[in-house]
């Protein structure tokens, strides 16, 4: 006779005999893989009594809240609340300001439980509804606290009074903040642990502070990492004062003109405003090209430069670039700007001897003039024209840095930008053609002048067109598959 499975006592399953520690601990391992969207813990609670009781007594699996004001689980909130103690616990609150009065019900009962945040998100439709959750958080004390993120979609202006401090009893653990669309000094939680700060604050400049408070206050950050701010709305005015503040542990700075802002904002001016002795990742997007400012004392540890929507003629950029820079990652930039930047790369001051200057060669380049010499000597660079005899000239001529190359009657000196160069990343928008032309010739003068890449990054749709372009030149470059991994921070740029 066969059962029904519905009927089938739980002990003819193995996993219910398991002991309650190991299946608990099965359990947290689960609940802590899953995506943000599941809700594994119900799910496991529903499978079985045994289950069900393991569930119940593990407060770990309930420790991601997600509650918001517009009552759709009405019941959800105090339930999880009352599980997950006494742990520490990870809150997102959706704010919606049409519920006012389930708004303030939802503020009460959290208000017993925001000691225990770890990881705090606030999402919400405008500030002012946001205004009675961060009065509620002022004096409030969180030593668990490890992350704020506030998300305003909207932004009231005309109601947008200033709040002050958040967590003012303390939050030793703190070490990452995400502001979008609200000021720092608005919601103001303590700095000196932090290590992480990214801001696109309010476009709104009649409410953004002035430029001396606000590096003031990033200055007390003493423990920050990286810093990741939108300089077209960070402040009121760059301009209004010459302050300039040290951040000694800065290792990473990316610095964004958002296209909110219809004017634009010199980026010099927030560069010309931070000293960073131990900075190494410089990030500039949607920048307008003139007048950087990267000073050497200022960076004298800087080895990475990411262009990503630079606006102008980069050769502007290459000009500020200190000398010691090894990378560059250069991404979503126009045709003729690659062009710009890659002929600058190859551009170099000339040693003794004859022959025209750099700018008085007419339309013949430099690695046209390469391509002729090795014709004449009979060292083709086309396929099947002597690969080794060309392996062997590009290792005389300038892998190894020995000797001074020539071309021609004249003696080359090394490149004038970037002559430490060692990796450059190269990632047009998905719409663009690769500057394979460009980047081909910019590499075989490096080469020339003594200063030759080690590695070329490209998407991998771009992957076989040049390797098989560049395969000729046996040695001149590796060309690898770019990979976000490789710079710090990379996933949490803004979109």
């Amino acid at each position: 006779m066969t059962i029904p499975l519905s009927v089938q006592p739980e002990a003819a399953s193995p996993i219910s005999a398991l002991p309650f520690e190991t299946l608990a601990g099965i359990f947290e391992v689960a609940h802590a893989d899953q995506s943000e969207k599941h809700v594994i813990e119900v799910l496991l609670s529903s499978v079985c009594r045994h289950w069900r009781d393991v569930a119940l007594g593990t407060p770990k699996l309930w420790t991601v809240i997600r509650c918001n004001t517009s009552g759709k689980q009405p019941g959800a909130t105090p339930i999880y609340l009352r599980r997950s103690s006494p742990l520490p616990i990870d809150l997102t609150i959706g704010i919606n300001g049409h519920k006012l009065s389930r708004m303030k019900v939802l503020f009460q009962l959290l208000g017993r439980h925001y000691w225990r945040c770890q990881h705090l998100r606030v999402i919400c439709v405008g500030q002012t509804v946001l205004h009675r959750l961060l009065q509620d958080l002022q004096s409030i004390s969180a030593p668990f606290l490890r992350s704020i993120e506030i998300n305003c979609q909207n932004y009231a202006v005309s109601r947008g009074a200033r709040t002050g401090d958040i967590f003012a009893g303390g939050a030793p653990m703190l070490a990452e903040i995400r502001f979008n669309n609200i000021e720092l000094e608005r919601c103001l939680p303590p700095l000196a642990s932090v290590k992480a700060i990214y801001l696109r604050q309010s476009i709104y400049g009649d409410l953004a502070p002035e430029s001396t408070f606000w590096l003031e206050m990033i200055a007390t950050a003493t423990s920050i990492r990286h810093l990741q701010i939108d300089s077209d709305t960070v402040v009121q005015d760059w301009t209004s004062s010459t302050i300039t503040v040290e951040i000694p542990l800065l290792r990473s700075l990316y610095l964004f003109c958002g296209s909110d802002d219809p004017w634009g904002v010199d980026v010099a001016v927030p560069l010309d405003r931070i000293t960073a002795p131990n900075l190494e990742v410089l990030m500039l997007r949607g920048i307008e090209s003139f007048g950087a400012f990267m000073s050497l004392h200022k960076f004298p540890y800087l080895h990475t430069i990411v262009l990503w929507d630079a606006i102008g003629e980069a050769i502007d950029l290459l000009e500020s670039f200190p000398l010691h820079v090894q990378h560059i990652i250069c991404g979503s930039l126009a045709d003729f700007d690659y062009q710009l930047l890659l002929n600058g790369l190859s551009d170099g001051g000339e040693g003794e001897g004859e022959g025209e200057g750099e700018g008085e060669r007419g339309d013949t380049t430099e690695s046209q003039e390469i391509f002729e010499e090795r014709a004449q000597t009979g060292e083709g660079v086309h396929e099947g024209q002597g690969e080794d005899a060309e392996h062997s000239h590009l290792e005389q001529n300038g892998s190894t840095g020995e000797g001074v190359p020539e071309i021609g009657h004249k003696k080359i000196g090394p490149p004038t930008y970037v002559p430490h160069l060692q990796t450059i990343a190269i990632l047009p928008s998905p719409r663009c053609a690769f500057p394979l032309e460009a980047t081909r010739d910019m590499l075989i003068i490096r080469k020339y002048r003594g200063r030759p890449l080690r590695k070329l990054y490209v998407a991998t749709r771009f992957l076989a067109e040049v390797s098989e372009e560049l395969q000729i030149w046996d040695g001149l470059v590796e060309v690898e598959v770019w990979r976000p991994q490789l710079t710090p921070c990379w996933p949490n740029l803004w979109k």
